[in-house]
């Protein structure tokens, strides 16, 4: 083991990160209580940018030897990654306290002093996070909620009216967020029976389980339904998580391969009754914690490392027990539920892309978008097994929108690297093409339908497209506006700015439609 160590070494001073962790995993399995081996893993798997391994190796190092400082260092640096930030905070405490206290060395002074302004950016990182809950749920209850402003309260309040109006009135976005607040709600209460009390000097909890099936499901569906009127909203959430994984033997960290292996360990010790509510909850708590971690922190690369491993098991649990019946194995391993995952992921990793193009490339947000089209494309809908309009906005017509949106987006950058004429309006009408089927799949009545319908306009515009291709474009945006005002007209989209930009559209429509009237202007034109 030491022989492997000194090897695994050598190649990480060249920063072989992959091979030295290959030395290290050979070393542990001779000597799996050598705390130095699962640092130096740990080590090699922040360089690799592993987050997930990287803190479950630390983990293991710090149990191994509670005063291993640097191994306490890597495992809060890894929880920083992954936008544990109270996480985070324990573990530089320990890092600080497994210092010597006095006599230190120059190197431990060092270490004293990074540690520390770690740990002070960790403590306001975690404070800022608390600043947007408190700000969300100020917002929600002074503005919004209770006041009949919300989506959900007026997607209600159009039930009956839509419900008249027959299969019409079923391809409405009310639908898709009043299931998505259904399940929040649900979650939500039971997330707030759940009692803490002092039990000879330990905390013993009692409630309910089903909040995080409940608050994930809402998530998935529309992750408009997300509103906080608590600002106790993510203590008690984390309480939640806690009451849940310990009663369901849930993983809480840890990489999609290594909970896979587990899991396959615990199914030939036991069954699905035992190991399916496991990974039901595992594969929920890193649904929301990616999403939070995204939102709250936003720290959106965190949320892609979370989706990443969400995904991966989700993936890899279908091909392991590819005979096994999905009522056995459970919901989350279905091609719908896996579908609403991977959206959630596309729509994080584009967002961080913005941020970190080096990092976060155009040719995976493409490879992303191309996987959820093709899932959607070869799994539709069953006339046999009919599904509520609210699931079918929600797992099928709203990830294929996505999908194109994104490849959208894809074809315009590529317009941007372009040139020439002659290498940019081809990417550009494509991506007006791309933009417009998108939206086609949403309901006239979701702002994003309206949305899209803007962004194939944009692309066509600076293509030079002519009024025979924009026009009935800003005609369609004139209709959905209306429609979407009835639920929308609040959402966090419009606080960005929507309305504006929206509106710029209708008033060039309104020229446009003169200026033909007056002879000005003809359908072959670009304008």
């Amino acid at each position: 083991a030491e022989t492997l160590k000194a090897e695994g070494n050598v190649l990480f001073g060249q920063k072989q990160y992959k091979d030295a962790a290959l030395k290290y995993s050979v070393a542990i399995e001779l000597s799996p209580e050598n705390a130095v081996l699962w640092s130096n893993r740990a080590a090699c798997n922040l360089n690799l940018k592993k987050y997930s391994d990287a803190a479950t190796d630390a983990s293991q190092a710090t149990e191994l030897d509670p005063s291993f400082a640097r191994a306490w260092a890597r495992l809060a640096t890894a929880e920083q990654h992954l936008g544990s930030w109270t996480q985070a905070i324990n573990a530089w405490d320990k890092a600080l306290s497994a210092l010597p206290t006095e006599g230190r060395s120059a190197a431990e002074e060092k270490q004293m002093k990074e540690y520390a302004e770690m740990l002070s950016n960790a403590q306001r990182a975690l404070e800022a996070t608390q600043e947007n809950i408190n700000d969300l749920a100020e917002n929600n209850t002074i503005n919004n909620f209770g006041s009949g402003k919300m989506p959900w309260e007026r997607a209600e309040k159009m039930r009956t009216e839509l419900v008249a109006r027959g299969q019409e009135g079923m391809f409405s976005s009310a639908w898709l967020i009043l299931g998505a607040y259904e399940a929040w709600s649900e979650g939500v209460g039971i997330m707030n029976e759940l009692k803490k009390e002092d039990r000879n000097g330990q905390v013993a909890m009692t409630g309910r389980v089903g909040a995080i099936q409940q608050l994930s499901n809402a998530i998935i569906r529309d992750k408009r339904v997300f509103h906080i009127d608590d600002p106790e909203f993510l203590s008690k959430y984390n309480d939640q998580m806690r009451y849940e994984a310990f009663g369901r033997q849930a993983w809480q960290q840890g990489s999609a391969d290594l909970i896979l292996r587990e899991a396959k360990e615990r199914l030939a010790k036991s069954d699905w009754n035992a190991v399916r509510p496991a990974l039901s909850v595992t594969v929920r708590g890193y649904i929301i914690r990616a999403f939070l971690t995204g939102g709250l922190m936003e720290d959106e690369a965190a949320a892609v490392t979370f989706y990443d491993d969400a995904v991966g098991i989700l993936d890899g649990g279908r091909q392991l027990w590819a005979d096994v019946p999905d009522d056995i194995r459970g919901v989350i391993f279905t091609k719908t539920f896996i579908r609403g995952v991977k959206a959630l992921r596309l729509e994080s990793y584009m967002t961080v892309r913005n941020r970190n193009r080096a990092r976060f490339t155009l040719t995976k947000l493409k490879e992303l978008a191309d996987d959820l089209e093709r899932d959607v494309r070869e799994d539709p809908l069953d006339p046999e097994q009919p599904m509520g309009p609210g699931f079918t906005l929600a797992f099928y017509n709203g990830p294929l929108a996505q999908a194109l949106a994104m490849q959208a987006l894809y074809e315009r950058e590529l317009a941007e690297q372009g040139q020439t004429p002659s290498e940019q309006l081809p990417h550009l009408a494509r991506a007006g093409e791309l933009y417009a089927e998108a939206a086609s799949h949403l309901p006239p009545d979701d702002e994003v339908h309206a949305w899209f319908l803007n962004s194939a306009l944009g692309v066509f515009w600076q293509g030079g497209a002519p009024l025979k291709t924009t026009l009935p474009l800003m005609e369609m945006v004139k209709s959905s506006v209306p429609q979407m005002m009835r639920i929308w007209e609040h959402s966090q989209l419009a606080l960005g700015g929507r309305d504006k930009v929206l509106q710029k559209t209708l008033w060039f429509e309104e020229d446009v439609q003169k200026a033909l009237r007056e002879g000005k202007v003809k359908m072959d034109d670009p304008v």
